[in-house]
C-alpha cells in the first residue's frame, strides 16, 4: 500500500473535526474560569449557580450563541482561548517512535515491530478525537506504517526519507492550514461593534492609532478607498483623518475584513505591505491594548491584524521554496505580479506593484539611465512583423490582417492542396505521438537497467524473487512520480491554473 492523493472529503472532515476540537477547548476553558471565580468569590456562590444553569441551558438550545455582555468591567474583558496540553502523551509516542527509526540502518529490531499496533491506535485516537497536528503529519506517519507493515521488502532509504519528514512536521509551530483555521475564528468577531468601539476611541488613544494604522497599511493594496502608502511615512493626523473617512462605511470595512483570505490566495497584498504592518504591530504594548479598552473590541482588532500577518507568512513562504515556515522579514520575494516578468541582471533593482491604482517605482541607490522594461515586448502581437526585403522561401508567407476582435471573419474557401503536401501533413501530426512514446520506452529501459546493475545476480533465482524486483521497481517509480507531482495535486489554485493551461494547449 502507498500513500494516496488527500482527498476532498478527508480534507473537510480534517478541518471539521479541528473546527469542534477549538469548540470544545473553548467551552472549556470558559468553565474553568467560572469555577476559578466562583472559589475566589465565596459569597457569589448563589448567582455562580444560577449562572452556569442559564449557561448550560442556553448551550443544549444552540451550540453556538455569544453570552450577554456583563456590566462589570472584570467581566467583560475579551478573553483568547487556550491551546489544548492534552495530547502530550500521543506525541510523545509519536517521538520516540520516529527517533527510534531515525537512528536504524540495515536492520530494523522487534522492539519496533511490537510498537507499530500501540502508535496506530494512538494515531487513529488523536486523528478522530483531537487533531492537533496537520493533515501531512497523518499521511507521512501512515506511508511509515504501510512501509513497516511489508518488512521483507523495506526500501530503508525511501523509509528514512519519510522519517525525516514526519519529524519535521511534529514541530509546535501551527501549520498553513490550522494558521487558516485560526485566521477564520477571528474573522467571525469582527463586527459592527469593534468598529464602532475602533471609531470613537480613534482620536484619544495612542494604541488605536497603531491598530488602525497598521490595518490600513496591510490593506492598502487590496482596498482602493484606503489612501495609505506603505513605503512612504506619514502624521498620525493625516492616519486619523484616513481611518475617520473609512469608517464611515463599516460595512464595506467589515466585507474588506472577511476577504483577507482570498485577498492572500490572489496575492492582491504584496509583501511590504505585510512587512510594514508587521513592524507598526510589533511596537504596540499588548497590555496597552486591553487597559484602553475593557470591552475587548481593540484586542479582537489586534488579534485580527495578527491572524492575518501569520496566515500571510504560512501561505507565501511554503516549504517547497526553500525557506522555514516561521516569517523571515528579510525576504525579497515579490509577489505583486500574477505572470512572469522577463527583466535583464540590471534590471533587479526596480519593482513594479500590481494594484487598483498605479504607484511609483522605487529604484536603489544608482538610477539607470534608461527605464527598464517592464515586460517582454515580443510578447504583444499589436501588428503583423513584415520585414523590408523578404527572404526567399518554399513555404508561402501569409500576412496577417489587422481587424477587430469581434468583427465577424468571411468565409473563405479551404485551400486544396496536393497528395505530397497532404502526406507531409498528415506524418507530421502522427509522429509527435511516436516519438514521445518512443522516449519514454527508451529512459524507461534504461532506468530498469540502472535498478538492475544494483541488484545481486544469486538472489533471482526463484520466480517469487523476480516477481518483487518488478514489484520494488515499480513501487520506485511510482514513489518518485507522487514526490514530483503531490505538491502541484495539492495546491487548489495552482492545480486549477495548471489545468486550465493544459487543456487550453
Amino acid at each position: 500500500m502507498e500513500n494516496s492523493p488527500i482527498k476532498p472529503s478527508v480534507r473537510k472532515q480534517f478541518l471539521t473535526k479541528i473546527y469542534q476540537r477549538n469548540t470544545e477547548i473553548s467551552q472549556e476553558t470558559e468553565e474553568h474560569d467560572e469555577k476559578n471565580e466562583s472559589f475566589n468569590n465565596p459569597n457569589s456562590s448563589y448567582s455562580s449557580i444560577n449562572s452556569s444553569m442559564i449557561h448550560e441551558s442556553s448551550e443544549s438550545k444552540s451550540p453556538v450563541k455569544m453570552a450577554k455582555r456583563s456590566s462589570t468591567p472584570s467581566l467583560s474583558i475579551y478573553k483568547r482561548r487556550k491551546s489544548s496540553s492534552d495530547n502530550t502523551l500521543n506525541m510523545k509516542i509519536f517521538t520516540e517512535f520516529l527517533s527510534d527509526l531515525l537512528h536504524i540502518e540495515n536492520q530494523i529490531p522487534q522492539t519496533i515491530f511490537n510498537n507499530i499496533n500501540s502508535v496506530t491506535k494512538a494515531l487513529n485516537d488523536n486523528f478522530a478525537k483531537n487533531p492537533e497536528f496537520s493533515l501531512q503529519f497523518y499521511i507521512s506517519m501512515t506511508g511509515i506504517l504501510n512501509i513497516l507493515n511489508e518488512p521483507y521488502i523495506i526500501n530503508y532509504e525511501d523509509l528514512k526519507a519519510k522519517v525525516e519528514e514526519a519529524i519535521s512536521l511534529t514541530n509546535d509551530g501551527i501549520t498553513e492550514m490550522e494558521q487558516l483555521t485560526v485566521l477564520k475564528k477571528h474573522i467571525t468577531k469582527i463586527n459592527l461593534k469593534v468598529i464602532t468601539t475602533l471609531k470613537k476611541l480613534l482620536t484619544s488613544k495612542e494604541e488605536v492609532q497603531m491598530i488602525s494604522y497598521a490595518y490600513l497599511i496591510f490593506f492598502s493594496n487590496a482596498d482602493k478607498d484606503i489612501e495609505v502608502y506603505p513605503n512612504k511615512k506619514i502624521p498620525p493626523t493625516s492616519v486619523l483623518g484616513v481611518m475617520q473617512k473609512y469608517t464611515t462605511m463599516p460595512g464595506k470595512m467589515i466585507q474588506t475584513c472577511r476577504k483577507v483570505v482570498e485577498f492572500i490566495h490572489k496575492r492582491q497584498i504584496p509583501s511590504n505591505c505585510a512587512k510594514s504592518s508587521q513592524d507598526v504591530l510589533q511596537k504596540i504594548n499588548e497590555q496597552g491594548v486591553m487597559e484602553v479598552d475593557r470591552s475587548g473590541g481593540m484586542l479582537i482588532l489586534y488579534d485580527y491584524l495578527k491572524a492575518c500577518l501569520s496566515y500571510y507568512w504560512a501561505y507565501t513562504q511554503t516549504p517547497r521554496s526553500g525557506l522555514s515556515s516561521s516569517p523571515s522579514f528579510s525576504d525579497k520575494r515579490i509577489y505583486e505580479c500574477d505572470e512572469d516578468i522577463d527583466q535583464d541582471a540590471q534590471d533587479v533593482s526596480f519593482t513594479q506593484t500590481k494594484g487598483p491604482r498605479s504607484k511609483k517605482s522605487s529604484l536603489n541607490a544608482t538610477p539607470l539611465k534608461n527605464k527598464p522594461k517592464l515586460f517582454d515586448e515580443s510578447r504583444v502581437v499589436s501588428e503583423p512583423r513584415i520585414s523590408i526585403e523578404p527572404r526567399i522561401s518554399a513555404e508561402p508567407k501569409i500576412v496577417a490582417e489587422s481587424r477587430n476582435f469581434f468583427e465577424p471573419k468571411p468565409f473563405v474557401e479551404p485551400q486544396r492542396l496536393g497528395f505530397s503536401q497532404q502526406s507531409v501533413i498528415l506524418k507530421s501530426e502522427s509522429t509527435k505521438s511516436i516519438i514521445n512514446k518512443d522516449s519514454f520506452e527508451n529512459a524507461l529501459e534504461e532506468r530498469f537497467k540502472d535498478f538492475l546493475r544494483a541488484k545481486n545476480p544469486g538472489t533471482l533465482t526463484n520466480v517469487i524473487s523476480r516477481l518483487h524486483i518488478i514489484d520494488e521497481f515499480e513501487r520506485e517509480i511510482r514513489d518518485e512520480l507522487r514526490e514530483k507531482f503531490l505538491h502541484r495535486v495539492l495546491d487548489e489554485t495552482g492545480f486549477e491554473e495548471e489545468v486550465r493551461k493544459a487543456q487550453a494547449e
